[in-house]
């Protein structure tokens, strides 16, 4: 989570949920503006500057807008894309400036331009089947991507039943939404004013595995044909509590050695010495016995140590017991994070989940 540190509209300062891997950005935020202050009129584009992200330039993306209408909160999709690691672009559209309480949604993720790998090649889709406290609509359309960092989910629901108007609805999923989302997001309900151009943006809750959908419009009938859509990207709170109280938590993702080597995720929970230390780990194909990455981010209260792990190791057709070292040394403000195969194979590729004693290093 990151703060904006100002904008060229005129704008309030912006809270983001971020997830920032080597190839995507997923940001989540929420923020009104004025559309009659001199900074917004001129504007050729809205820019929101930001904290340094993970990469310079990203591919055009889309958020949603919406402003108030006669009949609710009227809008559409507009491009947004990262124009440097300290600015996020918006397009700014003149269309809807004669109405109110203008909004952004972003639920966005930013592919890094160029890069065509995005993560969905790596995922398969999960379960969903949508459960409704009234009848919103037909659900179709659904696609539902899970990781432990962000969440995709897409779904369509046709024209709702009279009854489901101006009531509270919740939608869920048979098999379970993460619980730990919370996020204000756009619900396009389908129906239009003709008095502008655009649709309707409803604002929904995403909360404790459900979503929540309050005062469906009028407008919205049964039998209109208007059909909903839901699309997001949604960045999950990680949880950044040790399993075990009192233990010292490092987490990181994506420690890059070199092009084709890296370590995908890895979290480690350290006791105070004489320590436990507890590891989880995913790392990717190598050719050598010892890789040393330089990180960021490990607490103050984290000592140096190294240890030994067992973990499973994919060669050929057979599953195999690798003995793995790993090893934290922080010396003079500067933290390295070794991986050593205890074998001497040099495929050092494997998951790991295991508990050592640690031993001190630099301590």
């Amino acid at each position: 989570m990151f703060k904006s540190t100002g904008n060229n509209f005129g704008g309030p300062e912006i809270t983001f949920k971020d997830y920032q891997g080597e190839h995507e950005i997923v940001l989540n935020a929420v923020f009104d503006y004025d559309s009659t202050n001199e900074a917004y009129r001129n504007a050729r584009q809205l820019e929101i500057y930001v904290p340094a992200l993970r990469f310079n330039k990203s591919a055009v993306a889309g958020c949603f807008f919406a402003a108030e209408g006669q009949y609710g909160p009227i809008g559409t999709t507009v491009k947004t894309w990262i124009k440097n690691k300290n600015t996020i672009v918006i397009e700014k559209l003149t269309a809807w400036d004669n109405l109110t309480n203008h909004r952004i949604y972003i639920c966005t993720m930013y592919g890094l331009r160029g890069f065509r790998g995005i993560a969905f090649e790596r995922l398969k889709a999960a379960s969903i089947n949508l459960q409704m406290s009234d009848s919103i609509g037909y659900p179709r359309d659904q696609v539902y991507y899970v990781t432990p960092d962000w969440v995709f989910l897409n779904f369509s629901l046709g024209s709702p039943s009279i009854g489901a108007n101006d009531k509270i609805c919740f939608l869920s999923n048979y098999n379970d939404f993460p619980d730990d989302i919370d996020a204000l997001l756009p619900y396009v309900s389908g129906y239009f004013d003709y008095r502008n151009p655009g649709t309707n943006v409803h604002p929904v809750r995403f909360k404790d595995s459900q979503i929540l959908i309050t005062d469906l419009p009028k407008q919205m009938g049964s039998g209109t044909g208007w059909d909903s859509l839901f699309y997001a990207f949604i960045v999950r709170d990680r949880d950044n509590t040790p399993d075990v109280p009192g233990r010292c938590l490092w987490q990181a993702k994506d420690l890059i050695y070199d092009r084709y080597v890296r370590i995908r995720s890895v979290r480690m929970e350290l006791s105070p010495f004489p320590a436990v230390v507890y590891a989880e780990m995913e790392s990717s194909l190598s050719n050598k016995t010892t890789m040393t990455y330089e990180v960021e981010a490990v607490p103050d209260k984290m000592a140096g140590f190294k240890a030994f792990f067992l973990g499973t190791y994919t060669g050929g057709k057979c599953l195999t017991i690798q003995l793995v070292e790993l090893q934290l040394v922080r010396e003079n403000g500067k933290d390295k994070f070794t991986t050593s195969s205890g074998t001497g194979l040099k495929i050092l590729i494997f998951q790991l989940f295991d508990t050592s004693v640690a031993m001190p290093v630099n301590a």
